[in-house]
C-alpha cells in the first residue's frame, strides 16, 4: 500500500503537469496501487482533474484504494410509469409512522393505478414487510423487476429466494420448517399431507400445532385421516387444532361423532305450535370427547356442562339441525329456552366455519358477531351496514366489521347515513378517548367519497375538549386518506 507520504511525490508530479499543461506535460503514471486506474478517460485534462481528486482522498484516508470488485448487476428497468412525485412523498410519511396502518392501502391503490413504487422507499419497505406474507406479496407487485435486484445486492433485507419446500424441512430451523410446509401445502396439497402422514418425532407442542395448522392451506377430506391421528396428540392445543380443521369437513367421521352428541344432548319435544328444546348436559366430559378437541375447562361463571354443550353445537353439520326443524324455527325455539344463548354461540361458530349464509342471516341480528359478516352475501351485507349505521350500532365490533366488508362503491344511501351518525356521537357527547381505535378503524373503512364532506362536517363543529382533539384527529386522518388516495388515482 502507498502511503500518505508517498502520495506527496505523486501530488507533486501532479501539480507540475497542471501548471505546465497537458499539451507539454504527460499525466504522470502511478505503478503502486489503483490510484492509476482513476482518470484514463480520453480528455487529458479531465484525466488529470480526477486523478488530483483520487490522490487528495487517498492522502487524507492514509492510503490508496482498494482495487475494486465484482460490479453490481444493472439494475432493471421498470416498464410502468413511476407514481407521483406527491404520493412518493406520501408514503414516506407512513413509512415514518404517520397513519402507518393505511400502507396496505396505499399499495393496493398503487397496483390498481398500475403505477411502480417510487425506489427510494423500495428498500425500507421490504425491510419492514420481510415477517408478514401477505404485506410481502403486495410490496413485491408494487417493486417488479427491482424486487429480485434488490435482494441480491443487500441481502440483508431478508428477501432472499426461500429454500426448496422439501430440503428446508429436512434441514432448515422450525420456521423454516412451518414456511416449507406451508408453500408446499400452496402448491402441492398431497405432498404437503405425506410429510405430516410420516409424523413429527420429537418436535415441541406448538411446532406440532403449527404443522398440522398448514392442513388449513388447500383443505381437503384427503387430510382427515392425518387430521385423525393429530387427534391422538398428548398436548391437548394440538389436538384442537387437528378438531377445528376437522369441523370445517361436515362430511367427516369427526362431525358425524359430534351429531351423535349432540342428539344425545339436545331434542325438540312436543307437537306443533308447542314443541320446544328438551336439553341434557353432559358433566363430566367423557375421555373420547375430549380426545376429540372438547375443552374440559369451563371458563369462569360458565358451568362446565354448557360449555360441552357450545362446543358440541359449534362442531355439529348444521344439516343435521335441520333434521329437527327449519332453521328460522330452531332460532325462535332457542330465543325461548333458558339455554339458548349456548345454542345460538355453537350455531354462530357453526356457520362461520360451514359458511352457511342462511344461518348467519338468521343468527347476525341475534348474536351480533362480527364473524358472521365474512359468510353473508353481498346483498345481506348492504342492508346490515344500512341498519347499523346509527349512532348506536357504526362503533360496534358488528358495525365496524359490516363496513369493512361492504364492497364499494356504496349504497348511495349510506355514506350520508354514516356522516349524520358520526355529527350525532360527537354532538351527543358519546365518544371518549377510548374510541380512538374505533374511530381510526371506521376512518379506514369508509368509501372514499365520504372522506372529505365528513371531514368538512366534523370541522365545523364547536365541540369542548376532549371532543375537539377527537374531531380534529379524525378529521385529519379522512383528509390525509382521502389525499393519498387521490394521489394514486389515474388521471
Amino acid at each position: 500500500m502507498v502511503t500518505a507520504v508517498g502520495l506527496a511525490g505523486v501530488w507533486t508530479d501532479l501539480v507540475a503537469t497542471a501548471m505546465l499543461g497537458t499539451d507539454r506535460r504527460s499525466l504522470p503514471s502511478v505503478p503502486v496501487g489503483t490510484v492509476e486506474d482513476f482518470g484514463t478517460g480520453p480528455d487529458a485534462a479531465v484525466a488529470l482533474l480526477d486523478r488530483a481528486a483520487t490522490v487528495v482522498a487517498a492522502r487524507r484516508a492514509g492510503g490508496v484504494p482498494e482495487p475494486v470488485g465484482r460490479p453490481l448487476a444493472e439494475c432493471p428497468a421498470d416498464p410502468r410509469p413511476p407514481c407521483p412525485r406527491t404520493a412518493a412523498r406520501r408514503l414516506g410519511l407512513l413509512l415514518d409512522g404517520r397513519q402507518a396502518d393505511l400502507l396496505p392501502e396505499w399499495l393496493q391503490a398503487l397496483r390498481a393505478a398500475g403505477l411502480a413504487a417510487p425506489p427510494e422507499h423500495l428498500a425500507t419497505l421490504m425491510e419492514l414487510t420481510r415477517g408478514d406474507p401477505r404485506a410481502r406479496q403486495a410490496v413485491q407487485e408494487a417493486a417488479g423487476p427491482l424486487a429480485a435486484w434488490l435482494s441480491e445486492i443487500v441481502p440483508g433485507l431478508g428477501w432472499e429466494p426461500p429454500a426448496d419446500p422439501a430440503e428446508a424441512w429436512e434441514r432448515g430451523g422450525t420456521a423454516e420448517r412451518i414456511d416449507a410446509l406451508r408453500r408446499l401445502r400452496a402448491s402441492d396439497p398431497a405432498g404437503g399431507r405425506a410429510l405430516l402422514a410420516a409424523g413429527l418425532g420429537g418436535e415441541r407442542a406448538e411446532v406440532r400445532a403449527a404443522c398440522y395448522g398448514a392442513l388449513a392451506i388447500g383443505l381437503g377430506p384427503d387430510d382427515e385421516a392425518v387430521l385423525e391421528r393429530a387427534l391422538d396428540d398428548r398436548v391437548a392445543s394440538v389436538r384442537v387444532v387437528a378438531a377445528d380443521l376437522l369441523a370445517a369437513l361436515p362430511g367427516s367421521a369427526w362431525s358425524a361423532r359430534m351429531a351423535r352428541r349432540a342428539e344425545q344432548m339436545v331434542q325438540v319435544v312436543g307437537p306443533p305450535g308447542q314443541d320446544r328444546f328438551d336439553i341434557r348436559l353432559v358433566a363430566p366430559l367423557p375421555a373420547r370427547w375430549e380426545r376429540d378437541g372438547i375443552d374440559p375447562s369451563a371458563p369462569a361463571r360458565t358451568s362446565l356442562g354448557v360449555h360441552v354443550l357450545v362446543q358440541v353445537v359449534a362442531g355439529t353439520p348444521l344439516s343435521w339441525w335441520e333434521t329437527l326443524a327449519s332453521p328460522s324455527h330452531l332460532v325462535v325455539l332457542a330465543t325461548e329456552h333458558e339455554l339458548g344463548p349456548a345454542l345460538l354461540t355453537g350455531w354462530t361458530a357453526a356457520a362461520s366455519r360451514q359458511g352457511r349464509a342462511d344461518w348467519a342471516h338468521l343468527l347476525v341480528v341475534e348474536t351480533k358477531e362480527p364473524s358472521l359478516v365474512d359468510v353473508l352475501d353481498r346483498e345481506e351485507v348492504g342492508r346490515l351496514a344500512l341498519r347499523l349505521a346509527t349512532a348506536d350500532g357504526m362503533l360496534t365490533p358488528l358495525g365496524l366489521a359490516t363496513l369493512e366488508a361492504l364492497p364499494r362503491p356504496w349504497p348511495a344511501a349510506l355514506g350520508p347515513r354514516v356522516a349524520e351518525a358520526v355529527d350525532a356521537l360527537f354532538l351527543e357527547r358519546r365518544l371518549g378517548r377510548h374510541h380512538v381505535p374505533s374511530l381510526r378503524r371506521l376512518a379506514r373503512a369508509l368509501d372514499p367519497p365520504v372522506l372529505l364532506p365528513l371531514a368538512g362536517a366534523l370541522s365545523v363543529l364547536d365541540l369542548p375538549p376532549p371532543l375537539d382533539g377527537l374531531r380534529d384527529d379524525l378529521a385529519a386522518r379522512l383528509r390525509f386518506r382521502a389525499a393519498m388516495l387521490e394521489e394514486l388515482t389515474p388521471v
